[in-house]
């Protein structure tokens, strides 16, 4: 089931689940040497619509960035879980 957020005057919906998916845990740990793993986990945490998110904000990976940590704000810690 998906959920929603407001950024930036605007709705996104997520997946709660692959938030705190392990997975993508590992990934987001390793982006900071593999920088292309946030893709993934964008792509997988907004169900696919990543592209549709990142054009909606302008194609800054910044402003993507941010709305993911919001995401991970408001789901609580991922890595507690």
């Amino acid at each position: 089931m998906l959920r929603k957020i407001v950024f930036e005057d605007a709705e996104y919906e997520y997946d709660p689940r692959e938030v705190k998916s392990y997975r993508n845990i590992k990934r987001l740990a390793r982006a900071q040497k593999d920088p292309s793993a946030f893709f993934d986990v964008a792509e997988s945490i907004f169900a696919g619509k990543d592209e549709e998110y990142a054009e909606q904000l302008g194609n800054s990976i910044d402003k993507l960035g941010r709305l993911v940590a919001a995401i991970i704000d408001q789901e609580g810690e991922p890595a507690k879980n």
